[in-house]
């Protein structure tokens, strides 16, 4: 819950100085003055429960970068949208403790908040008991904080049995 209260914070800051900016470009009135010419100022409000949505992209050059700390590696996507509808990036995934990484490029296609994605050879390595699926990635925004999902095929180590699972990539900053 905390990404909505961050969300409802920032909206009514930018309301409160949006207000606060239209009556200071006001201009001081006499008594004896007509009042100008004014339109009543309306302040839109959103609804309390209006999830936050990333505008789709629209266009090409925009890139996004999405990271996952797991057990024994660091992963981080990198997607390059080069057009509305066509994406370009790479993956890298290093062993924590180490300096060596493993880099993979990829191109897809976005179709709305689906990637189907292809890569461009061998797949790097995101962890022992997790295997690449081609199962579309998502580009989900619905807690306020936009994550990009990747179905593996993952052991589970409590049970022994391998199963399809959501890994969770958070936005990270683009190095």
């Amino acid at each position: 819950m905390q990404p909505q209260t961050t969300f409802k914070t920032l909206i009514t800051a930018t309301l409160a100085l949006f207000i606060i900016s239209c009556n200071s470009a006001k201009k001081d009135k006499d008594a004896n003055d007509k009042p100008a010419d004014t339109a009543a100022v309306t302040t839109p409000t959103l609804p309390v429960d209006t999830p936050y949505t990333t505008p789709k992209m629209e266009g090409a050059n925009q890139q996004k970068c999405f990271g996952n700390e797991g057990l024994k590696y660091e992963t981080v996507i990198t997607l390059n949208y080069t057009s509305a509808t066509e994406v370009a990036g790479t993956v890298t995934s290093q062993e924590m403790g180490s300096s060596k990484k493993d880099i993979a490029k990829f191109t897809g296609k976005a179709d709305g908040g689906k990637l189907n994605i292809t890569f461009e050879g061998k797949k790097p390595i995101v962890g022992d008991a997790s295997e690449w699926t081609s199962k579309p990635w998502t580009i989900d925004n619905k807690s306020g904080k936009e994550k990009l999902l990747i179905v593996f095929n993952a052991k589970n180590f409590e049970t022994n049995k391998w199963a399809d699972t959501d890994y969770e990539f958070d936005v990270v900053n683009c190095k």
